[in-house]
């Protein structure tokens, strides 16, 4: 319905979740948006900053929603 190159600036400059916002996976991890993917707006990386299911804090490690493909953002935590 629109133009292919509008669409593709549009991805290129525009992010769902921007940096520093709080996010809830579908895996239950909370982390926060530290890196954004070019041309995949809604695939960001993630540093986690605590054991999603002790609740305990850990050492930060980071997930890349563009290659862990079976985890997608569910969403926003406030």
């Amino acid at each position: 319905m629109f133009e292919s190159n509008i669409v593709q600036k549009f991805k290129e400059n525009f992010f769902i979740y921007p940096l520093g916002c709080c996010v809830k996976l579908s895996n239950g991890v909370e982390g926060y948006v530290v890196k954004q993917n070019k041309y995949f707006p809604d695939r960001p990386v993630i540093r986690v900053k605590y054991d999603h299911i002790t609740k305990e804090k850990i050492n930060n490690y980071e997930i890349d929603l563009l290659t862990t493909y079976n985890t997608i953002i569910e969403s926003l935590v406030y």
